[in-house]
């Protein structure tokens, strides 16, 4: 008989799924501004860092 997936269960599958998408979109994003593939200066600036680094932990602040 199979094992039933609880509410906890799903919820954690969820939130790591999300943590791998982040960590993907951040990759992506580095790669296309970041300045080691030839660009001379860096299109992001300090906020956008704060945004991608500090979105995510501003909502992990709330546990």
């Amino acid at each position: 008989m199979a094992k039933s997936v609880s509410d906890e269960d799903r919820a954690l599958r969820q939130a790591l799924q999300s943590l791998v998408i982040l960590t993907q979109s951040a990759t992506q994003l580095r790669n296309s501004v970041g300045i080691d593939h030839g660009a001379e200066e860096a299109p992001a600036r300090p906020r956008h860092a704060r945004l991608v680094v500090g979105g995510p932990r501003s909502g992990a602040g709330s546990y």
